[in-house]
């Protein structure tokens, strides 16, 4: 059935991100830990988690959103910006104004570096 992804929202709470059935509001899973943004791709795919980032050590991650596994953790950006392309086949890293890394997601690897 559908289902529908949830974050945690705020500027001093952050959380992971829950899964419910969108029928029943039946929760599923969670997955990543003090996420304060996630995108999701076309189709369901694929996900990335943006945490609030504050040390070197909190980094976006990919994550599989029908099982809750980490796919791949990713380099730690500043102040990121994520998309995915419209085919959910590429998530594209605005790592600073003008500089933009491409990773192709099977297998999830960069085709381009900052």
């Amino acid at each position: 059935g559908t289902q529908v992804i949830v974050t945690t929202l705020h500027e001093l709470v952050d959380g992971p991100v829950r899964v419910f059935d969108a029928e029943s509001a039946k929760p599923l899973r969670t997955f990543g830990q003090q996420v304060n943004r996630c995108e999701v791709a076309a189709g369901g795919t694929a996900a990335i988690c943006v945490p609030l980032l504050r040390t070197k050590a909190d980094t976006p991650s990919l994550w599989d959103p029908a099982t809750g596994r980490q796919i791949q953790q990713l380099p730690h950006i500043e102040s990121p910006d994520v998309f995915f392309s419209p085919d959910g086949t590429t998530l594209l890293l605005e790592t600073e104004p003008g500089v933009t890394s491409v990773w192709r997601l099977e297998p999830c690897r960069p085709t381009t570096r900052p």
